[in-house]
């Protein structure tokens, strides 16, 4: 038996509630990540916490999948990753040089107090000692980059969301890598700028999913039937889904739906039909009339 958790009350640092939009009631957003004492929220379409968006940012159920309709968050991702993109793309030597010449004042001097040191005789000794000492490389040990090849890369960086005719959206994002979904400063200001631009693609919007898998209009004929007798071509076949009533007392949400499957015929991109394998007994037994026939010639 698990042992009890400690009585707490109040909000974790990974913890904010979220009143407004289309919920019915204040929900608590968990599992945000904490970065430089600020908040961020994940913007995922799928999984848990794709629930608690759809419920926030649209009117429709979360199974019905409404944020396929926008393309906000895939918007900000490629904020994100061009962001990414411009800090990868400076090295960390070369902001250090730029560093230390700002704070170098100008007319410094550069000559050399003691008159010997400026012909460098100390410099091959040193540089004989520091090979001597420096321990020998591992084989197979990966190589590490100089300090001059690195990238400095912040955890977080501010982007702007332009909007054509409006006041640009600035706010903060996680610099995550492009596999990950874009995470947004969790600030009231943020979130209300989330819900104002996603509730204007899935109201007015032409943003649509892209049905991956599905063959064209040419090659697949649509549905048809009745409404509670609809066939789908479905690969090589034509799958019947036929509504059953609901027995007296049932209140589950789900419809209970028998299938039926035919080959199709007669359409255009229907393939021949393959032909059966024989089994081994056959083919043992065609064999074995052979031999008997030569056996009979001879």
């Amino acid at each position: 038996m698990a042992a009890a958790a400690p009585v707490t009350v109040g909000l974790a640092s990974a913890e904010m509630v979220l009143r407004g939009g289309y919920l019915r009631s204040p929900i608590v957003l968990q599992r945000l990540k904490v970065v430089e004492g600020k908040q961020f929220v994940y913007l995922t379409k799928t999984g848990g916490g794709s629930v608690v968006l759809a419920r926030f940012l649209t009117k429709e159920a979360p199974r019905k999948r409404p944020l396929a309709k926008t393309a906000v968050f895939e918007s900000i991702a490629k904020l994100r990753d061009a962001a990414y993109r411009n800090f990868a793309a400076t090295p960390l030597g070369a902001a250090t040089a730029l560093d230390e010449a700002a704070a170098t004042p100008l007319g410094a001097a550069t000559a050399f107090d003691d008159p010997c040191e400026a012909l460098g005789l100390d410099d091959d000794v040193e540089q004989a000692t520091e090979q001597r000492t420096r321990p020998r490389a591992r084989k197979g040990a990966k190589k590490r980059l100089h300090k001059k090849d690195q990238v400095a890369v912040p955890p977080t960086a501010e982007v702007c969301y332009e909007r054509p005719g409006q006041t640009d959206w600035k706010f903060h994002v996680l610099l995550e890598g492009a596999a990950k979904c874009p995470a947004i400063e969790a600030t009231q200001a943020n979130l209300q700028m989330l819900f104002t631009l996603v509730d204007d693609d899935v109201m007015h919007g032409a943003t649509r999913r892209a049905r991956h898998g599905v063959a064209t209009a040419s090659t697949r004929p649509a549905p048809r039937g009745p409404a509670g007798r609809r066939s789908y071509a479905i690969h090589h076949k034509w799958v019947t889904k036929i509504s059953e009533p609901r027995e007296p007392g049932d209140e589950t949400p789900t419809k209970k739906v028998k299938t039926l499957k035919r080959r199709r015929t007669g359409d255009a991109g229907t393939p021949p039909p393959r032909a059966k394998a024989k089994s081994s007994s056959s083919l043992a037994k065609a064999l074995q009339d052979q031999l008997d026939c030569l056996a009979v010639e001879e």
